[in-house]
């Protein structure tokens, strides 16, 4: 996965869209009312976007599609 193809799959994903336009707002009440965003409740002060992906820290915050890839791709080079 590279770079490139995160910042795409954020933009098209509405769930991590709408997310990033939240944080970007610094509107930390009105993603409250939206049900699909409360697993980031916790975490919302830790996320910033950085280039179009949204950051906790210093780890990606992935889409769905792009989990499961990510877990593909770690266990190709697993050898057990």
């Amino acid at each position: 996965m590279f770079e490139e193809e995160i910042r795409a799959e954020t933009a098209r994903d509405t769930q991590l869209a709408k997310l990033a336009v939240f944080i970007l707002d610094g509107n930390f009440r009105a993603w409250k009312q939206d049900d699909a965003l409360q697993p980031y409740s916790r975490v919302f002060t830790e996320l910033s976007v950085i280039q179009g992906i949204i950051m906790r820290g210093n780890r990606m915050v992935l889409s769905i599609s792009q989990q499961q890839k990510a877990i593909k791709l770690c266990h190709e080079g697993h050898i057990a």
